[in-house]
């Protein structure tokens, strides 16, 4: 039986984190089991590999100078979509009992997703 991996990533500008994250996910399906979290927008047509479940959080994007968080459609706060973010992944966390958690670049980058990735 395969161990379960959770991936996080969240990108907010261009889907550069979204590729370079998804590449080491096909690279871990043959050992694990994945379940990736997407914080970012969701891309049509995207390529997922086989047998990943993909999970798509009330996405968040920023502008070009990195300086404001755009809210996603039906959110009237950022600690609003903070809120209903954690909701889900605690959800999934819950459902899916990783053996292992991966967070594509926090802490060392998106600091400002902090509500993310420490409850």
């Amino acid at each position: 039986m395969k161990k379960r991996l959770l991936f996080y990533c969240q990108h907010i500008l261009g889907i550069g984190h979204l590729i370079r994250s998804m590449e080491i996910v096909k690279g871990l399906t043959p050992e694990f089991q994945v379940c990736f979290i997407n914080g970012g927008e969701a891309i049509a047509d995207f390529p997922i590999p086989p047998g990943v479940e993909m999970v798509h959080l009330p996405a968040l994007k920023t502008d070009d100078e990195f300086s404001d968080l755009h809210l996603p459609p039906g959110f009237d706060s950022l600690e609003a979509v903070f809120a209903a973010r954690l909701e889900t992944m605690m959800a999934v966390l819950n459902r899916f009992q990783p053996d292992v958690l991966m967070v594509e670049l926090f802490p060392f980058g998106r600091r400002r997703f902090s509500p993310d990735c420490c409850p």
